[in-house]
């Protein structure tokens, strides 16, 4: 057909074209990774920030309630010496928690959006452009929107991988040592309760209750002393392991897919020309 003839089509155009399409139908092959690794992720992020901040609570009413036993003060002191380190270092962890927790939930975001219709039909509008005309703008920026669609499903392919091998085991050890932690904070904050609420005053009772508190108090500040080394480490480990996944996310994968994106594209150009 004459009309036909007068159209010219742009090879490189067509071939971007068609990947884009292929990568925007083959939403399901990978929706469910890439959803689970997300949910898995933030479920990840908000347990260990809840943690943290149960066992910064536990760790203050057990240095707060110090006051109502009579231990001594170079008891009190000791106490106070272990507890705070361990603190300070929650409240440090606590905000690496906090962005990584914004920082997964923007991507959660963007990968919902890439699966909108305004997106789809802004794709199909650039591919036309780049099926009927040779600009290389609209070229790049379809590229970009395959990216945009391959960044979380390339993520998630990645993050399983390392979350399995290397990630995961750690996490569960270092994890498990605040979990114990917190449980010996509850159980002598429990005792301390108790004692606040005690009205049997100058009798038998109450010298026992006291009694039995202090000594509870004693151990449970043996536990921090001889644990606190192993306690720091833990969260240390762990403020370094979410770090590593927070750089491997937003600065190392995407690099990476960039990279292999742009090397598959200028392999093209060459051999086109």
């Amino acid at each position: 057909m004459p009309i036909l003839k007068n159209i010219s089509f742009n090879k490189k155009g067509v071939i971007l074209s068609i990947i884009a399409i292929i990568v925007y139908l083959s939403v399901p092959l990978y929706n469910n990774l890439s959803t689970r690794y997300l949910n898995d992720s933030i479920k990840e992020s908000v347990l260990t920030y809840a943690t943290l901040r149960s066992m910064n609570g536990a760790l203050s009413v057990i240095k707060n309630s110090s006051v109502g036993v009579d231990v001594g003060v170079d008891a009190k002191i000791a106490l106070g010496e272990v507890v705070s380190p361990i603190k300070d270092a929650i409240e440090r962890f606590s905000d690496l928690i906090t962005t990584s927790i914004w920082t997964l939930g923007s991507e959660k975001i963007l990968y919902e959006i890439s699966k909108t219709s305004l997106i789809i039909v802004t794709l199909l509008i650039v591919c036309l452009l780049c099926i009927f005309t040779e600009n290389q703008a609209i070229q790049k920026f379809l590229i970009l929107l395959i990216i945009f669609r391959l960044f979380i499903p390339f993520s998630a392919l990645f993050s399983n991988y390392f979350n399995q091998e290397i990630f995961q085991p750690k996490f569960k050890k270092d994890h498990a040592v605040l979990i114990h932690s917190i449980q010996h904070s509850k159980t002598h904050a429990t005792i301390q309760k108790n004692i606040k609420k005690s009205w049997w005053h100058k009798t038998e009772a109450d010298v026992h209750s006291t009694l039995k508190a202090a000594s509870n108090f004693k151990r449970n500040m043996e536990y921090y002393k001889n644990n606190s080394e192993k306690i720091t480490s833990a969260i240390v480990n762990l403020a370094v392991l979410f770090f590593t996944k927070l750089i491997v996310n937003i600065l190392l994968l995407p690099l990476l897919l960039f990279y292999i994106a742009k090397s598959i594209y200028l392999q093209y150009e060459t051999r086109a020309q």
